[in-house]
């Protein structure tokens, strides 16, 4: 029986050790790739995430690697320049323009580094932009008409340089004190080199609640949208892990005016962690409401009704339209009906999805919406991922399940281009 008992505590105390945290975590990283090059982690080269937006420090950019390259930086602008187009950034007031158009677009300062929107840029210049998970951490890809690869092939041709570069930036060298010299009045022996450990890598500082991004539009017309100065963040911030058990990500498809303003305006305590979608003739349609959703805080997308024809050419109406309407475009994509060759279609060509196949809501009753959100809450080990339309049983079911979630563990996240 005391052999049993010695046996027993044995397990019990390997598998309570084995369940501790370690403290030598790896930390999480973040990467830039520009075409097919990976670039080395360093200052110059992680990208942040700011208010769910991805930036890039400006120092990546060259007309070499990429085709465009800061020409001027000055402690109020920054410029860059492309082989066709120049887009200056005001530092101060938060905007960028050109020589026909002022844009809202603000960029972050750190450590003496310019950060600039990824998207916006990439917009502007005509590049692809890609996001990317892989094992040693996430990967902000930027392509011209040059790149080679997809990105699954640069993933798998770069796996080796990654690991390297990670275990460079993330197991720093240990430096080693000079020898000490004896004093005149001494006989002592000078020393041997001693190893003095380093500081241990920076921890990733957590972003704030996002807010929508804006990009470029496509009207000639000069306007400024005013925008708050940027706050100045740490460089060692890195881009988000997405899906806690505890997270909650809502989307709201907006199908009609009316209920849409209800569904709205029942939402309007938690609607800025909300992602609300708009189709492309919704957003024609109904400016002044898609220009109101905006104007709150909200994150916005598009949706790909049921039966659409030709989504891409969709979706850019959809921007098109936003840019008409509200000066802004969106990576946020909703196609709960689109199959698994579309879906992947869409992500190549640079939209984020909702991740869900199907819709809550139509004629269901506010009880049959709630037994399906519970189902999908409960169905998950992650983040659970909702999307609802507008009409009354979708919208009495979330906001009676939003009521619930305040004095829960249960924390509605929203929707940005990183949530992937």
């Amino acid at each position: 029986m005391k052999r049993f008992w010695a046996l027993f505590s044995t397990v019990a105390l390997i598998a309570i050790l084995l369940a501790l945290p370690r403290a030598d975590a790896a930390p999480a990283v973040s990467f830039t790739a520009l075409n097919d090059q990976l670039l080395p982690l360093s200052g110059n080269t992680i990208p942040i995430v700011r208010n769910g937006s991805v930036y890039l420090p400006s120092t990546v950019f060259s007309e070499k690697n990429i085709g465009i390259s800061v020409s001027s930086k000055t402690a109020s602008t920054l410029v860059l320049h492309g082989r066709q187009r120049m887009l200056t950034f005001d530092l101060n007031a938060g905007t960028a323009s050109d020589a026909e158009t002022t844009y809202t677009a603000q960029t972050v300062s750190s450590n003496g580094i310019i950060y600039v929107p990824a998207y916006f840029v990439c917009q502007y210049f005509g590049l692809e932009y890609s996001y990317l998970s892989t094992n040693y951490g996430t990967i902000v890809r930027v392509k011209n008409t040059d790149a080679a690869l997809n990105d699954a092939a640069f993933i798998r041709n770069n796996t080796d340089l990654m690991e390297q570069y990670y275990t460079a930036y993330t197991q720093p060298t240990p430096k080693q004190t000079p020898k000490q010299t004896p004093k005149p009045s001494t006989t002592v022996k000078p020393t041997q080199n001693t190893p003095v450990p380093t500081a241990a890598t920076p921890k990733p500082v957590p972003t704030k609640t996002p807010q929508p991004a804006t990009t470029p539009p496509s009207s000639p017309e000069s306007t400024t949208v005013p925008s708050p100065t940027p706050t100045p963040v740490e460089s060692s911030e890195v881009l988000p892990s997405i899906g806690q058990p505890t997270d909650a990500f809502l989307g709201i498809c907006l199908t009609d005016l009316e209920r849409g303003k209800a569904a709205f305006s029942a939402l309007s305590p938690w609607s800025k962690q909300i992602c609300f979608f708009f189709s492309a003739d919704k957003v024609r349609e109904q400016g002044d409401f898609v220009r109101q959703v905006i104007g709150s805080g909200c994150q916005i997308g598009l949706y790909l009704p049921e039966g659409t024809a030709d989504g891409e050419t969709a979706l850019q109406q959809g921007n098109q339209a936003l840019s008409q309407v509200a000066r802004t475009t969106t990576v946020l994509l909703a196609c709960p009906s689109a199959s698994a060759e579309q879906r992947e279609n869409f992500r190549q060509a640079g939209y984020v999805l909702f991740p869900s196949n199907s819709m809550i809501g139509g004629r269901d009753s506010a009880a049959q919406c709630t037994a399906q959100i519970e189902q999908r809450i409960n169905a998950t080990g992650g983040a659970a991922y909702l999307l609802l339309d507008d009409t009354l049983g979708a919208r009495n079911a979330i906001s009676a399940q939003l009521k619930t979630w305040s004095a829960t563990e249960k924390q509605l996240r929203q929707f940005t281009e990183t949530s992937q």
